[in-house]
C-alpha cells in the first residue's frame, strides 16, 4: 500500500530500514542483506536520501555509515507513517511473530 507512494521499491525499502532501526548507523551492504534489494539499487538510493536531508552519512574507517538525521523537519511525520506500516513489512529471513493470544483461541476451540 505505502510502497506505491514511492517511485521505486528500493527507495521505500531502504528508507524503511532506517525507521525500523532509527538509532543504528547502517552500512549499504547490511541494508541490502536485510531488505533483499540488490546492493547497487541501495547504493543508488542512499545519495538521494542524503541529498533530501532525511539521512546523514559519516565515514567510519574505510566504510561509510548512514543514519537518520534527527534535525530533519518531517522526521516525526515520516516516523509516524513508517511506524503505522511496520507490521506490513517483512525482511528476508525474518519469521513472523506468533500471535501471543493464539493459544487461548486454540484452547477455546478445543473445549467446544
Amino acid at each position: 500500500m505505502i510502497e506505491e507512494l514511492f517511485p521505486t521499491k528500493s527507495l521505500y525499502a531502504t528508507l524503511a530500514v532506517f525507521f525500523d532501526f532509527p538509532d543504528d548507523p547502517l552500512h549499504p551492504r547490511l541494508i541490502a542483506r536485510v531488505t533483499g534489494i540488490d546492493i547497487k539499487c541501495v547504493r543508488r538510493q542512499l545519495p538521494r536520501l542524503v541529498k533530501s536531508g532525511v539521512i546523514l552519512s559519516r565515514k567510519a574507517g574505510k566504510e561509510r555509515r548512514y543514519y537518520l538525521h534527527c534535525g530533519f523537519p518531517l522526521l516525526g511525520e515520516l516516523s509516524s507513517i513508517f511506524g503505522k506500516t511496520r507490521d506490513m513489512r517483512s525482511y528476508r529471513g525474518q519469521t513472523p511473530f506468533p500471535d501471543p493470544l493464539g493459544f487461548l483461541e486454540d484452547m477455546m476451540d478445543d473445549g467446544e
